[in-house]
């Protein structure tokens, strides 16, 4: 398959992927200018970790609920005119139901019981007090999880990616419109109220999308149906998966729950902004590469499931890696271009674009993995990326001791770029038999990326060095437009470096000749 038919078949859902991701990019910039790196930022971060993070990893597309509703509903026969059949509607309806019935019960449990476990793992009362407020005025985000992450399935298993991919841009613009608002009365209360005023709006967007297709919700309290036999077995292996990967998130919280003020903050703020191209990149590839490896894999046509697998793997490898070169190079100038104005000062410019450095290399350690992961899920296997994810726990635990005591979050950062290389290796190695990729040009992209790694840096430095463009400095308060320039020459000339350099020794756009 050529790149350019490749890209084509990309670019729709990108595009919708993206507005949200630039959407959930401006949240992050007015978040960052009414609070900074502060003690009441880092409160709602941490309380996000008990909310807001499982919406995210079970909630969201391509998460478990996603993808066991996706392969449930790829087994069953539907109308020629694609409304639901009258079997469909109830099974849709069961799962929406124990969908929110398992979450509703881990919100009830971590609303009585945050501020018992919080007190046992933080040592500034003060800062626990926050983190309890914002955690149970999130409690719906939690609540939410299974619902909105089962109804993206049902939108992508009709093949529309419209709703499912524009569904995060609701919960960024009610959170930028209710900062605006009422950031003075709230204080930062308002970032608790607004996350969940999102999700809210969330699943009335996608319950509504599904009255397109003659859903009504049915619900019978027998699950002897098979169907949803199917998708329980699909889902706990993979929720536990899922499950067992987020403990690395706690874990880099455990080791950086004693650093300086802001670090957490800081660390998230820095993983947002590296899944600003990986997120949309890889998001929207993601979003039709399970339906298409499940209808493969359904038909037994091997030969397809293995074109989509490594087409997939040799054309996300060419776009991220000179990405990954660029905003390694970068990292300074591109957070002080984005984020440093109001409360977020000098400081917090270095300790987050330190950690997006060491952050950066994750981008291209870590879409292996979750391609290899969804190829499982096509496969009707989710063990084995449970099993790995499992073994991931102790890899991140080991690598957060050893780096955090001599570099502090940076520590943490490596930690994860470390910990999502071995994961990817794992599985990349356990697909063997579905792999023919063209190594040596997957060989040639990696050089040219550290060739473009060292343009793009010294070029910078040597562009920031002539005096004469300093009046550029003082323009404006909200942006040195000195920075915003010399980033601009030296990554705009580094990537035409590299495409010019890939078409000598490439010699050719189809990276994926299988």
């Amino acid at each position: 398959m050529k790149l350019t038919d490749w890209l084509k078949s990309l670019f729709k859902t990108t595009a919708l992927i993206g507005l949200s991701k630039i959407a959930g990019f401006l949240r992050d910039l007015i978040t960052a200018f009414f609070f900074g790196t502060s003690r009441s930022a880092d409160a709602f971060n941490y309380a996000g970790l008990f909310t807001a993070q499982p919406f995210i990893l079970f909630g969201g597309l391509n998460g478990p609920f996603h993808s066991a509703t996706v392969s449930t509903l790829s087994s069953e026969k539907e109308l020629k005119d694609n409304r639901f059949t009258q079997e469909q509607n109830i099974l849709i309806s069961q799962i929406l139901f124990y969908s929110f019935l398992i979450f509703a019960g881990l919100g009830v449990l971590v609303f009585l019981f945050c501020e018992i476990i919080l007190k046992l793992i933080f040592k500034d009362s003060a800062l626990v007090q926050e983190i309890v407020i914002q955690t149970k005025l999130m409690i719906p985000c939690l609540i939410s999880s299974g619902i909105i992450g089962s109804l993206f399935g049902v939108s992508c298993y009709k093949k529309n990616y419209t709703s499912s991919s524009i569904s995060p841009l609701i919960s960024s613009i009610a959170l930028i419109i209710m900062i605006l608002c009422f950031h003075k009365s709230l204080g930062a209360n308002v970032l608790g109220i607004a996350t969940s005023l999102g999700v809210i709006l969330q699943i009335l967007l996608q319950y509504f999308e599904l009255k397109k297709y003659n859903f009504i919700f049915k619900f019978k309290e027998s699950i002897d149906y098979k169907a949803l036999k199917l998708f329980f077995y699909i889902l706990f292996p993979a929720l536990l998966s899922s499950t067992i990967g987020s403990f690395n998130i706690y874990v880099d919280m455990f080791f950086c729950k004693d650093l300086k003020e802001g670090s957490w903050t800081a660390l998230i703020l820095a993983n947002r902004l590296i899944q600003l191209p990986f997120g949309t990149l890889v998001g929207a590839s993601l979003v039709s590469f399970l339906p298409r490896m499940s209808e493969a894999e359904n038909k037994k046509d091997e030969k397809t499931f293995k074109l989509i697998l490594n087409t997939e793997l040799e054309n996300l490898t060419f776009i991220l890696v000179p990405a990954t070169a660029l905003l390694m190079a970068l990292s300074q100038p591109f957070i002080e271009i984005l984020l440093q104005r109001g409360r977020f000062d000098v400081n917090s410019t270095e300790i987050t674009a330190s950690i997006f450095f060491f952050l950066g290399l994750s981008i291209i350690t870590s879409f292996p993995r979750e391609i290899a992961t969804r190829a499982f899920y096509a496969l009707k296997n989710s063990k084995t990326p449970f099993i790995i994810s499992l073994l991931s726990i102790g890899f991140n635990f080991l690598f957060n001791y050893i780096f955090v005591k001599f570099m502090d979050a940076d520590g943490i950062a490596i930690s994860k770029t470390l910990t999502s290389f071995l994961n990817s290796l794992i599985l990349i190695f356990l697909l063997r038999k579905f792999l023919n990729v063209n190594y040596i040009k997957i060989i040639k992209i990696f050089i040219l990326g550290i060739v473009i790694y060292f343009c793009a840096k010294y070029l910078y430095l040597f562009i920031d060095s002539i005096n004469s463009l300093n009046f550029l400095i003082n323009i404006f308060d909200f942006i040195n437009l000195k920075t915003l320039f010399n980033f601009g020459i030296s990554g705009g000339i580094s990537l035409l470096i590299y495409l010019g350099l890939s078409y000598i020794f490439i010699k050719s756009s189809t990276i994926s000749t299988t």
